[in-house]
């Protein structure tokens, strides 16, 4: 909006919505269930996405676990990925090919 040159009326822009945290918080739970086999870690992971503060201590916690980091990163790409695809479809700005 501070751009001099920005129309919200041109066509060539359009608004993408804020969709929160909920759906990544998720994305913490679903990966901790299916991805950390180790049931005291998974504990740990599971502590540490509960409250706020949620997604830093999440974030500590994967610092200890690089190979867990890397499985996490990936994850959470193809989630987002797969999010905004579909996003796209509903928009119909992506044909359904």
């Amino acid at each position: 909006e501070d751009d001099e040159d920005f129309d919200p009326e041109d066509e060539r822009w359009y608004h993408v919505p804020c969709q929160g945290s909920g759906q990544p918080w998720q994305d913490m739970r679903e990966f901790i269930d299916e991805q950390v086999v180790d049931v005291a870690l998974a504990t740990r992971f599971g502590d540490a996405i509960q409250g706020r503060g949620a997604f830093r201590r999440f974030r500590d916690l994967l610092r200890h676990h690089p190979d867990i980091a890397s499985a996490w990163l990936h994850f959470r790409d193809e989630r987002a990925r797969t999010r905004a695809l579909d996003w796209l479809l509903d928009e119909g700005l992506v044909d359904p090919a």
